[in-house]
């Protein structure tokens, strides 16, 4: 894709001949960087899939070129995304609030509704693993969307965007401002007051945009 370079050097092959501090020629085979470009990771954000690795050929004492190591392209992801910081507020919220269901409002990734008291408030995402459930304004963080957290009360941690509320949409539409929920399966739990942070002190970075 890139085009290979290919350089010449030499190296001692253990156990390849007779004589193993008989040098032998060596081809090294330089890995390509391969470019991809993904949408759901934040802009000018990068991930490795694969690590490179160079290949070795070598050509031995009667001249015949043999493969000791096969070259591994390396391959990354660029994110082409929205941007990924943000400031906003926090709240918290329990499965028996008033109007609340317990069931979010978001199917996850598997086609179900998870409902927060038979199933808790976190959900266990294929990449990220267990994290905490949010409500948002969907216009602004789709479902699925991964943040870190981080509202200067409580130690920043990793959520999962499953629900919305009237609050966080009234927020967003009559004064722009970004507010994230975050679930609890009772009010009764303490927490629930110590997640608010107002004035647009809390801290989001998205990790990935929706499922």
């Amino acid at each position: 894709m890139f085009g290979n370079n290919i350089k010449e050097d030499t190296l001692i092959v253990e156990n390849i001949v007779v004589d193993s501090t008989t040098p032998v020629v060596s081809i090294i085979t330089q890995y390509d960087t391969i470019k991809k470009y993904n949408n759901k990771l934040p802009s000018g954000e990068t991930r490795v899939l694969v690590q490179g690795s160079d290949g070795i050929k070598y050509v031995d004492s009667t001249g015949i070129e043999k493969e000791l190591r096969p070259v591994v392209n390396e391959i990354i992801e660029i994110g082409t995304g929205p941007k990924s910081s943000y400031v906003g507020n926090t709240t918290g919220y329990g499965a028996d609030c008033i109007g609340c269901s317990g069931v979010v409002a978001c199917k996850t990734r598997e086609g179900n509704y998870h409902h927060l008291v038979n199933d808790g408030p976190y959900y266990n995402d294929s990449q990220y693993g267990s994290v905490r459930i949010l409500a948002s304004d969907h216009r602004v963080f789709p479902c699925g969307t991964i943040i870190v957290v981080d509202n200067g009360r409580e130690e920043a941690f990793l959520g999962i965007v499953l629900d919305t509320g009237i609050d966080m949409r009234k927020n967003w539409e009559l004064y722009g401002l970004i507010h994230l929920d975050v679930a609890f399966v009772t009010e009764k739990d303490p927490k629930v007051y110590s997640m608010t942070a107002s004035h647009q002190s809390a801290k989001f970075e998205v990790k990935r945009w929706g499922w």
